[in-house]
């Protein structure tokens, strides 16, 4: 899930349990939103300047 007032990502397990958060020194309403690449990486966009961003997670 992603907070558009934060800029940050969080997870949460199926039962609604928070397990963590990323923040992405993005300004706040900046987050519009992600999805998962063909390659394991996770893109993002930055609505305010239009920036398509990526997390290599490990």
């Amino acid at each position: 899930m992603t907070d558009t007032a934060t800029s940050t990502f969080h997870v949460f397990d199926k039962t609604g349990t928070a397990l963590r958060s990323l923040a992405t020194d993005l300004p706040a309403g900046a987050l519009a939103g992600f999805t998962f690449g063909p390659d394991g990486k996770i893109y993002f966009t930055n609505k305010l300047s239009g920036q398509v961003l990526r997390i290599d997670p490990q």
